[in-house]
């Protein structure tokens, strides 16, 4: 089985954000490669302590706000009327979707700009949508729910009888999202018990918890809305944003960091 032990070091760095975890790679490194031809092991070794920092650094920036504006921000989206929930939530989707379009483009001659403006050709969430699926950022699962709530924001922000998540049209666009059933919500709680049971599972083996199931971890407890499972099509609407986000934001760490894997969605 093929072994990419930075993409090992890069997920045990996420699972234990500290000085023991570096250490714990590395002896894990030197014991499965010391077999072989003896300077990989002290190689490897030297490129992890020199680079951890780095991957660290940019591999948080992933499991939590950036700033107390979005912290603010989130709590503040579980206070407000689903009118307005309906328009801003798909905005910081948006905004996710297009760094992560970024990362995957050349700003030459400074014309990001002109391309991502109100009036450039990627000025929308529509085209942002498209280019991210040309790029294969994105499956036919997420491109399908990508375009139901751009629709629900376009229905929030134009029909004037849409004032809630009840709304018939916004109601059968929500049922119809398919990320929430692909990957069931569990609360925090569970996701902690989970997390624990698994790294718990490997330690015995000195094996590190792969960054597949980390994403599949960190999507599952993903939420706008509160914890646990969402009851509401409020709380299903915002569930498939959080799955969004997250899987897009991964995929803009996971360029930033070549070596890194892409969650496929």
């Amino acid at each position: 089985m093929r072994l990419c032990w930075l993409s090992l070091a890069s997920a045990a760095s996420i699972s234990d954000l500290g000085t023991r975890t570096i250490w714990r790679s590395a002896a894990f490194i030197l014991s499965r490669f010391w077999g072989l031809r003896w300077p990989l092991p002290l190689l490897s070794l030297a490129v992890l302590i020199f680079l951890a920092p780095i991957f660290e650094e940019r591999l948080i920036m992933v499991f939590k706000p950036s700033n107390d504006t979005e912290i603010k921000f989130i709590k503040e989206l579980q206070l407000l009327p689903d009118r307005i929930v309906g328009i801003v939530a798909p905005a910081m989707l948006e905004a996710c979707l297009r760094k992560a379009i970024k990362v995957r483009l050349r700003d030459t001659n400074k014309v990001f700009n002109k391309l991502f403006s109100i009036n450039g050709s990627l000025g929308t969430f529509g085209s942002l949508i498209n280019m991210g699926a040309a790029l294969a950022i994105f499956g036919s699962d997420a491109y399908s729910d990508l375009q139901q709530i751009n629709q629900i924001r376009n229905l929030f922000a134009h029909e004037t009888e849409a004032e809630d998540f009840n709304f018939q049209s916004i109601n059968d666009k929500v049922n119809f999202l398919r990320l929430p059933n692909i990957y069931p919500a569990i609360s925090s709680q569970e996701y902690a018990d989970l997390f624990a049971a698994i790294t718990d599972r490997l330690k015995p083996q000195g094996t590190i918890i792969t960054l597949d199931e980390f994403w599949r971890l960190k999507v599952a407890s993903a939420s706008l809305s509160g914890d646990g499972k969402p009851t509401t099509p409020r709380a299903r609407f915002l569930r498939t944003i959080a799955i969004l986000t997250t899987f897009l934001d991964a995929m803009t760490v996971a360029k930033l960091v070549p070596i890194l894997s892409e969650p496929r969605f």
